[in-house]
């Protein structure tokens, strides 16, 4: 359930920030410290500064470009990082970027942006790309980042991740901004398997076989199962549990991935499936804490094709078209004698043609159209007492239009315009994208952004029904939001890049669950919420030498709905200091640490601020080589919470570790 209200501002206590920042910033001076005694025989990082500000991102204008030149801000992290760090999920390595926050209810992985997180809401409000493709289900709309996710991110070569609406170009649901992972290619993958065990009896193993048909052809296959009993689920004494409680045997997972990917010559096609069978009886849904019956259960299947051609010489084209399937299954206990059985499948396809044209080096357009046909979307309800209460079976289509026109007006100012036009059953959205690019050197960049973006109503929003508790609502409008941005990016120097974006957003008929008869309970969806926010987020890039990086980033968002309140789950402050030291014979070590700022529980109790530390060493993985990483994460066993939508909070695992040993033919 998305909750929008909360606390008055003024009852935020922003002193709290100081007293966790203070261990943040003298835990990354003694790191520093540590990691330069260490560096003295090793050899220099991945890529320089130079070939970093140089390079390109295709996700902000479907068309290659330098991250300085892009209309958006954007953030990209390398495969080198990723694996440096030890990441275990798409969540934990968004909040890399400036004015996001990773966090889960020990079901889900979650991101926060710009200081808007409803709890029990669902990633709907960013758009999860893999190559190009577009991954949010047609039943909840969501984007899956946690264990949930349905790609593992040893294919990841890099994330590029999009500040800004986006819908002037993407549609629905990039209302926030785009995460466009992109996989490695099969000439990047070798052959090999891998194996790790961790705590709370984790374990896994994976295999990848890398190959070529041909001159051609190459293509690379891997499949991946995981498992973990999970670590105990404690509640602190809140409302509803006013002693607190522990539950052990709530909180297992199981994961299994296939993924394939071919590629010859300008076709490449993606094949991919995963399922993920995770416990719940730990109140998330509103189900008894620690009944073992009650589990979740999410899968995907999903083929990519997509070619890429040229037409003369200043014109070039891409095809698209996927077919997916989103399954949802799960048992909650919120009566033990009547658990509630709720299926879920969405089936869609999707097609998109691009055309990049360049009329001359200085101005460019982008122009396509994408039209997306929701085959089925499927839930019922169902349990012993009441038998099929509930049944969503819907279908819908989407037609979008849209083109970007980029010109370089002299050497120093450039602008860039969207729009797209999108269209459904019933409703149509005009989404526009404008953007003034100042660069007073070839290393630096004022850029004044501003746009608007929605989000469809999904499908469960827009039908579910469990009367009388709960009554459909097939009326909802799409939730909007307008947002404004100046940000500075420059890279200062051979060994510093930095970035400062003030930010500022009103997000409107936001959809939140209401309460319409206290008398009997009676609930519905409705466009009741509006949010708006005002901050900054900044980030700061520093090479030590030739073998040291640190990277920082930070946000304030102040964060309120129509009447002032503080936002529920909406720290002020967040923020992130990460080190990454080249040791001796390629060894690599990667520390973190994290802060999340004091936020509200959905009965609007405060949930205090955490600074978390986690600390990975690793080697590359190499051709005929044995690669090995450890990683510790909550390095210092910190107790922190969460909110959840069912109880208030729930604390995170303690002290958690993972070894993996893999070995490239």
């Amino acid at each position: 359930m998305m909750r929008l209200g909360g606390m008055p501002l003024s009852r935020c206590l922003p002193a709290r920030a100081g007293v966790w920042a203070a261990p943040l910033f003298v835990g990354a001076g003694a790191l520093l410290i540590a990691a330069r005694a260490a560096a003295a025989d090793a050899t220099p990082p991945d890529l320089s500064f130079e070939q970093l500000s140089a390079m390109e991102v295709s996700g902000v204008s479907k068309a290659m470009e330098r991250t300085l030149d892009a209309p958006a801000a954007v953030t990209v992290i390398g495969s080198a990082e990723l694996r440096a760090f030890g990441f275990r999920t798409l969540a934990e390595a968004l909040a890399v970027a400036p004015g996001y926050f990773a966090f889960d209810d020990r079901a889900y992985g979650y991101v926060g942006v710009g200081g808007l997180a409803p709890i029990g809401g669902t990633n709907s409000r960013v758009l999860l790309l893999i190559d190009g493709f577009p991954t949010n289900d047609n039943v909840f709309e969501q984007a899956l980042l946690g264990q949930e996710a349905i790609i593992d991110l040893d294919l990841v070569d890099r994330i590029e991740i999009i500040r800004g609406p986006s819908s002037s170009i993407y549609g629905a649901n990039a209302f926030f901004g785009v995460i466009n992972v992109i996989l490695k290619t099969p000439a990047q993958l070798e052959s090999g398997g891998q194996a790790w065990i961790g705590s709370n009896q984790e374990h896994g193993a994976s295999a990848t076989a890398s190959g070529s048909a041909g001159p051609d052809l190459r293509y690379v296959l891997r499949a991946t199962a995981s498992g973990t009993e999970g670590a105990d689920v404690t509640f602190d004494p809140q409302a509803g549990l006013p002693l607190g409680a522990r539950f052990a045997g709530v909180d297992g997972t199981d994961v299994s991935r296939v993924f394939t990917k071919i590629i010859d010559g300008n076709l490449r096609l993606n094949l991919g499936f995963s399922e993920r069978r995770q416990q719940a009886g730990f109140g998330l849904h509103g189900d008894v804490p620690g009944d073992t019956r009650s589990w979740l259960r999410d899968g995907d299947t999903f083929a990519d094709l997509r070619y890429e051609g040229i037409l003369g010489s200043a014109t070039d084209y891409a095809l698209r078209a996927s077919a997916a399937q989103y399954r949802y299954d799960a048992t909650i206990v919120d009566d033990p004698q009547a658990p509630n059985a709720i299926p879920a499948v969405g089936d869609w396809i999707d097609t998109e043609a691009t055309i990049t044209h360049r009329f001359s080096a200085h101005n460019r357009l982008v122009a396509g159209t994408e039209i997306r046909r929701d085959l089925d979307e499927n839930l019922t309800q169902s349990n012993p007492l009441m038998g099929t209460f509930q049944r969503i079976s819907d279908s819908a289509y989407r037609v979008g239009l849209y083109v970007q026109s980029d010109v370089d007006w002299s050497p120093y100012w450039s602008s860039s315009v969207g729009l797209r036009e999108d269209r459904n059953d019933d409703q149509n959205r005009l989404d526009p994208r404008f953007a003034l690019l100042y660069k007073p050197t070839e290393l630096q960049v004022v850029k004044l952004m501003a746009g608007s973006a929605f989000r469809q109503a999904s499908a469960f929003e827009g039908n579910f029904a469990q009367p009388p508790s709960f009554l459909t609502n097939p009326h909802l409008r799409p939730e909007r939001i307008r947002t404004a941005d100046l940000a500075y990016e420059a890279q200062l120097g051979a060994q510093t890049r930095a970035s400062v974006t003030l930010f500022r957003y009103r997000a409107l008929d936001l959809i939140n669950q209401v309460l319409l008869d206290p008398a009997t309970g009676s609930t519905q969806f409705q466009n009741i919420a509006t949010a708006k926010a005002q901050g900054v987020d900044f980030s700061l890039e520093q090479a030590i030498g030739a073998t040291l990086q640190l990277r920082a980033s930070g946000s304030y968002a102040r964060a309120t709905d129509e009447n002032g309140n503080w936002l529920q789950n909406s720290p002020r402050w967040s923020g992130r200091i990460g080190a990454q030291q080249q040791l001796v014979d390629d060894w690599r070590l990667g520390a973190e640490a994290l802060y999340v700022g004091q936020r509200l529980a959905f009965d609007n109790s405060p949930i205090d601020g955490y600074v978390v530390s986690n600390l990975n060493v690793s080697t590359p993985v190499r051709r005929r080589h044995v690669s090995l990483s450890l990683g510790l994460y909550n390095l210092f066993d910190r107790t922190y919470a969460q909110p959840l939508g069912g109880v208030p909070r729930v604390n995170e695992p303690g002290r958690t570790w993972r070894a993996t040993i893999g070995y490239a033919f």
